[in-house]
């Protein structure tokens, strides 16, 4: 089993046993998504996904020999809102489906989150969905919105001591689809 899923399967069944994802206040009411995050008219919404994992950072050095962090990819896992373990969520940025579906998000369009020092954007993505049929073949658009926590460090890094971390978040996804 990868480092990531021995990490964050804990996590991911003490939110599902506990309950925790949907009382932890991450649903927002639509009134709440700013105008540059709401999805085209004729979209719908098919589901929401409540993601527990981190955001990956590197240790990179400039020209100058200033050292600073570069978000590299996300990893998490993806829960339904009764619990149910939906997929994985990762680099590209993709979404996949335990039952063989996925899709890949592109053209970003982000906010600041309601406390940016510390939750990272809100975004809007153009989805474009895999040729396996399941949860997201007919996904359009994905919305991470109600983030916490994901962040890079503010501190200067060093790549000979640490090369990398790896900052815990979670956050609501939406997909929507042609009505």
């Amino acid at each position: 089993m990868p480092i990531f899923l021995r990490t964050l399967l804990p996590i991911t069944l003490l939110v599902t046993l506990t309950g925790l994802v949907p009382s932890v206040g991450l649903a927002q009411p639509a009134a709440a998504i700013p105008t540059s995050l709401q999805v085209p008219d004729g979209q719908v919404l098919l589901f929401r996904a409540y993601a527990v994992g981190t955001q990956n950072y590197a240790c990179q050095t400039s020209a100058d020999g200033t050292t600073t962090w570069t978000f590299r990819q996300p990893k998490a896992v993806l829960v339904s809102d009764d619990g149910e373990p939906l997929g994985i969520h990762g680099r590209g940025p993709f979404w996949a489906g335990y039952d063989g579906s996925r899709v890949v998000g592109s053209a970003p369009v982000s906010v600041p989150s309601e406390d940016p020092a510390h939750d990272i954007p809100w975004v809007l993505l153009r989805g474009t969905p895999g040729d396996a049929e399941g949860r997201f073949a007919n996904v359009s658009y994905i919305q991470r919105l109600d983030t916490r926590g994901g962040v890079a460090p503010t501190t200067p890094c060093d790549p000979e001591q640490q090369p990398a971390v790896a900052v815990p978040y979670l956050a609501v996804y939406h997909f929507y689809g042609p009505a």
